[in-house]
């Protein structure tokens, strides 16, 4: 086919041979990469989502992520709404107004730079298989209609009905059809008119190392294979492993593994040789498609510590990584795999729920799938004592040291995994718990650390304030220096406020009275256990909730339609002994008693609304959803509501019980003012009056 009968101009620079000269881009990806991806499905709209990447990418790059998975950047068919995979306009990245918007739904050409910048290496995801939103035209081939014309406002890479196949399932590349227009690659004009476009959007964005390859699949392998020249590239392969490799081998470019991924969501056992084996598999525990998927993997602590220690590169998931209740694990795995050498991986120890890999580190890597703590006993080092340097989930592992014929029993948690060394740690206190950079940490936590090689003490400084925590000495500032101890614990003195950033540094004293000066680590002291006030509309989009302490695509929590009128909500809890939730609809009753949950499974159960074991059916045009949550149902709860009279509605029956404490000074546990202070601020005032205000208004305006 030729070209498509339009007139325009292609402003572009194309070469025939495509060095590298050409590119303002990033790094391309090698064995030391680590992908992070920045987006889930259905980000806020808004035009704001590049900036949240820009903020969080200075913390991301820190922790030890060098390639950052960007969401699809052109213009969709949606407009504003869209997430870029129904692409419209190739050469749109937010600076043109079609489809209702110029801004695309994650912001500007302009933040999408700033982003990139702030990112360094980046990896655009590139849909080249489909397109949507044109307009009519007549195909030449077999005179019927298509919505195959598309006219920009730019006249750039405009295309009509010789650009895409006739209709469906038709597809002269040989590849099956997907969605949407079908790409016809095997036309010259779009075959280097998608070439051509790639040489652009890398050198326009800048900081690009390539692209995610949507659906590869469905369209020409030699399209990839040409993409590939230009960056680096991974392709969503959704299939085999035979089928993944030969699409591997013929192209050059990376892909996701796939058949990983599968193995993953079984036992521990299934792990041994598992996944593509190819040193470019980018492995993954979840993503944008896989986290709406009815079937994932389940014991996430677990894969992302095996993916980490035996993977060549890694992706993590932003919901995951900003999981407080995942974090920690998925650092310490990361701390460790950009410490040690992970090389060589070997399996030494097979069980069915239990596996041990070997590594040229050595550091020995334990996996485990059963519901409770697993160990298995190989042959290690001689008297050799082997400390864990990463692990999740839980509490960390005690040492453990092997015999004179060095048989040592390493372990690994419930559903989880861990690290275990047997070498020198280096002079530094290291592998702090909790993790640098924790959030929701427990207001009773006590910090632990491991000692620094000929370690016989510790100077522990702990604060508020990064500069004098990091600058402390003996005597300056005053109250930063917590003493000296021989002990690797140190309980923070009273109890620690929500909300605050806290920082911590161990110094590590030889026996000659040497210091070696610690790294700055940092904890947000915070509970995950809160009532929660939002507006719920049903039925209709399950992403329609509105309030500042639920996002349903949050790390935290997940809201689905499970069946017409009914809805589930699972909310994870990190650490609680029992756990009781109310559910009160409009003016209707609140249907509470469902008992409590307790044990090691606490963080991963999920809780359906259920009464009496039956769903309960949200049929009314709005609902008002209340959780409680108790630490310890036969105490005090440690969060108290603004429905202080609990019938189902905020109002001014519940404004006369605040009114009553106005003022009230000393306010403390347990009962906060009864509670009407609302922030734990130890008075009643004007901060706890607006929070009020701000759920009555969502619970009235319905």
């Amino acid at each position: 086919m030729g070209k498509p009968g339009l007139t325009f101009v292609i402003v572009l620079i194309v070469s025939t041979t495509i060095g590298s000269s050409l590119f303002a881009g990033g790094a391309p990806l090698d064995s030391n990469s680590v992908v992070f991806q920045t987006f889930y499905w259905d980000v806020p709209a808004g035009g704001t989502w590049y900036n949240t990447i820009k903020d969080k990418a200075p913390g991301l790059k820190s922790a030890g992520f060098t390639h950052f998975w960007f969401p699809p950047p052109t213009k969709g068919a949606s407009g504003g709404y869209s997430m870029g995979y129904d692409l419209y306009d190739n050469y749109d990245l937010g600076n043109y107004y079609q489809k209702g918007t110029t801004e695309t739904r994650f912001g500007s050409l302009s933040e999408l730079q700033a982003a990139a910048a702030a990112c360094g290496n980046v990896l655009l995801d590139l849909v080249a298989n489909h397109m949507t939103g044109g307009a009519q035209c007549v195909d030449p081939g077999n005179g019927l209609t298509y919505w195959q014309r598309f006219e920009y406002v730019h006249h750039t890479f405009e295309k009509d009905c010789n650009c895409f196949h006739p209709g469906d399932p038709a597809d002269s590349d040989g590849y099956p059809y997907l969605m949407f227009e079908d790409v016809a690659h095997m036309n010259p004009y779009m075959f280097d008119g998608q070439r051509d476009w790639a040489i652009w959007i890398r050198n326009t964005v800048e900081n690009v190392s390539g692209f995610r390859l949507d659906a590869v699949k469905h369209f020409s392998w030699d399209m990839s294979k040409e993409l590939g020249t230009i960056g680096s590239c991974i392709g969503e392969y959704w299939d085999i492993k035979s089928n993944i490799l030969s699409w591997m081998s013929y192209t050059g470019d990376y892909a996701f593994d796939f058949p990983l991924y599968y193995s993953m969501q079984g036992n521990a056992a299934d792990l041994d040789g598992a996944g593509l084996c190819s040193n470019k598999g980018v492995s993954f525990v979840n993503n944008h498609d896989t986290a709406r998927e009815t079937v994932q993997i389940t014991q996430k602590s677990r894969g992302y510590g095996y993916i980490m220690y035996i993977t060549p590169i890694p992706s993590v998931f932003w919901s995951d990584w900003f999981n407080s209740s995942l974090y920690p694990d998925i650092r310490r795995a990361l701390e460790a795999r950009n410490t040690y050498d992970f090389s060589g991986t070997g399996t030494v120890y097979k069980a069915t729920n239990l596996i041990i890999f070997s590594n040229n580190g050595p550091v020995y890597g334990c996996f485990n799938s059963a519901g409770a703590t697993g160990g298995g006993t190989i042959t290690a080092s001689p008297n050799t004592t082997y400390r864990a340097i990463a692990w999740g989930p839980d509490n960390r592992p005690a040492d453990i040291t092997s015999d004179g014929s060095g048989s040592v029993t390493l372990t690994a948690p419930a559903t989880g995994y861990s690290y275990w060394y047997g070498g020198n740690i280096g002079t530094k206190a290291a592998v702090p718990d909790p993790v640098n950079g924790e959030t929701n940490v427990s207001s009773a936590i006590e910090l632990s650390w491991l000692a620094g090689d000929g370690a016989v003490s510790h100077d522990v400084y702990f604060g508020t304030s990064f500069s004098d925590v990091n600058d402390a000495n003996y005597s300056i500032p005053a109250g930063i220096f917590k003493g000296n101890q021989t002990a690797t614990t140190f309980d923070p003195p009273g109890v620690l406020d929500n909300d605050v950033t806290y920082y911590w540094r161990i110094d590590e004293i030889d026996a000659g009275d040497n210091t070696t000066t610690g790294d700055l680590w940092s904890f947000t002291a915070g509970s995950l256990y809160q009532s929660m006030y939002d507006t719920v509309h049903v039925p209709g989009n399950s992403t329609a909730v509105f309030g500042s302490s639920w996002d349903p695509d949050g790390a935290d929590n997940e809201m689905t339609l499970i069946a017409d009128y009914t809805w589930q909500w699972i909310r994870r809890i990190s650490s609680a002994t029992s756990v009781e939730y109310k559910f009160a609809m409009g003016s209707w009753s609140i249907n509470r008693g469902l008992g409590s949950t307790s044990g090691a499974a606490l963080p991963q159960d999920t809780w359906g609304l259920a009464q009496d074991g039956a769903n309960i059916l949200v049929n009314l045009p709005a609902a008002t959803c209340v959780w409680e949550y108790y630490e310890n149902t036969e105490t005090s709860k440690l969060y108290v509501n603004v429905d202080f009279d609990i019938d189902g509605d905020v109002d001014f029956a519940d404004y006369a019980a605040l009114a009553g404490r106005w003022m009230d000074e000393g306010c403390a546990e347990p009962g906060w003012c009864d509670g009407a202070d609302l922030n734990k601020s130890g008075s009643v005032d004007w901060y706890d009056l607006a929070e009020f205000v701000e759920y009555w208004l969502l619970n009235t305006n319905q």
